[in-house]
């Protein structure tokens, strides 16, 4: 990595306190190729407004300004840099920003993969995509709801030979039992409608929660991967050459036993099969999820947000994460619209903390007091804390719709809260016509 100081005696000071850190350092400057040691102090002039030289780009930057600015410091966020420090700095504190910024060396897993992860399990999942992405048979991902499952089927297409053509998802979980063969095959013939299967022609078809896909588009699937498919399928036209992946976050095996899942697609989904592992498994990823997810919130929200409190980071790691992925990334995008300084506190993840080891038992918890109706009675526990300030913070500018899409609860969720929180949707003024209506 590199750490860009703004002048030479500070150069030399802080060369001198990374080295003592530990860290193998080196001086670098803007034509230098990028550097071999664990931390490059660097003159001022590697940074350019807009993003940083090709030599530095591709490793975290870390910027300590002697004389800092909020313009300074928002351009260098925007050009990629890891961090903005002002000097002078603590040793700590210095510290503290190079290993946050060592850590994002190593994601994505793979140079073409958004999945971000550096524990052994995400590097041998990365090892298995890599791997599955140098045949063209159907593969199977397996893994808990929010891991990543679609992601992973990215990554595969991505590492393919099929990455120019198109990567097709169909969710068959959403898409209504009555209609999802139709799209998947078409109908009419030669001159009727296409199906995915012809529109991911050459490329991947994506087939997310394949576990609800209806028995008789399970078994018309099944056939179309047969190896003799072109010759045995019915008409004149041959199976689409289309890869499929297929996702589920349930027991397939479990299902085809009893009868709701057949057997021969089984067969041709296993050939070859990747598990995401929940969240609660991958360690310090936690952390580095959260500062991507983090880094992407702050931007779109044009946000000075930079990390995460000590304590908010220690309960981003005690926490179990029931929801995996998704969950955390919700949660880091509510802390950041919330926060009004330079890191998150955790109070603004608003996530429970879990019970003191050995007690897991929901009953020895007591029950929160009841909101009385029609009263003003202030909510408890963080997550309710965190919702009513979320709402009466956004309600004037967000629908509800909106609002329960940022909050990742339903509509119907959304109300219900409403009432037991005693929060009145407030009138506001007339919308104009929807986008298309005149």
């Amino acid at each position: 990595m590199v750490v860009v100081v703004g002048d030479d005696g500070a150069r030399e000071r802080l060369r001198e306190s990374v080295a003592a850190c530990g860290h193998s350092v080196v001086e670098s400057s803007a034509n230098g190729g990028p550097p071999s040691a664990d931390v490059a102090v660097a003159d001022p002039e590697t940074v350019q407004r807009g993003g940083f030289p090709p030599a530095v780009n591709r490793v975290p930057v870390v910027v300590v300004a002697a004389r800092p600015s909020i313009a300074d410091a928002v351009d260098c966020m925007r050009a990629g840099a890891a961090d903005y420090l002002a000097a002078p700095v603590r040793a700590d504190a210095l510290d503290a920003a190079i290993a946050a910024a060592l850590a994002r060396r190593h994601p994505p897993t793979l140079g073409y993969s958004p999945l971000v992860g550096a524990c052994d399990a995400m590097r041998a999942l990365g090892a298995r995509i890599a791997a599955a992405a140098k045949s063209d048979l159907p593969v199977l991902i397996e893994g808990e709801a929010g891991t990543g499952k679609e992601l992973a089927a990215r990554a595969l297409h991505a590492a393919s030979e099929r990455r120019r053509a198109p990567l097709v998802t169909l969710n068959c979980a959403t898409t209504p039992a009555a209609l999802i063969e139709a799209e998947l095959f078409g109908h009419g013939g030669t001159a009727g409608r296409r199906g995915l299967l012809d529109a991911a022609a050459h490329g991947t078809l994506f087939l997310d929660d394949v576990d609800e896909l209806p028995l008789a588009a399970q078994t018309r699937l099944a056939e179309t991967l047969a190896p003799d498919a072109g010759a045995r399928r019915n008409g004149p036209r041959p199976a689409a050459n289309a890869r499929v992946v297929a996702a589920t976050r349930r027991d397939l095996g479990a299902l085809a036993r009893s009868g709701r899942f057949r057997r021969g697609l089984l067969a041709r989904l296993r050939r070859q099969t990747l598990a995401v592992p929940p969240l609660r498994e991958r360690g310090e990823d936690v952390v580095l999820i959260a500062q991507t997810a983090l880094a992407r919130s702050a931007a779109k929200l044009d946000k000075r947000v930079t990390g995460f409190a000590p304590a908010a980071e220690a309960l981003l790691r005690r926490y179990p994460w029931p929801g995996n992925v998704r969950e955390l990334e919700n949660a880091v995008e509510r802390a950041a619209i919330l926060c009004e300084g330079p890191t998150v506190a955790p109070e603004l993840l608003a996530i429970e903390t879990p019970p003191p080891e050995g007690r897991d038992d929901d009953a020895a918890q007591p029950e929160p007091a009841p909101v009385p109706d029609g009263g003003n009675a202030q909510p408890s526990g963080a997550l309710e804390d965190f919702f009513l300030r979320f709402v009466l913070a956004n309600q004037d500018q967000l629908t509800e719709t909106e609002l329960a899409g940022k909050l990742g609860i339903s509509r119907k969720s959304l109300w219900e809260r409403r009432q037991r929180l005693n929060i009145p949707r407030r009138r506001t003024r007339k919308r104009g016509p929807r986008r298309g209506q005149a």
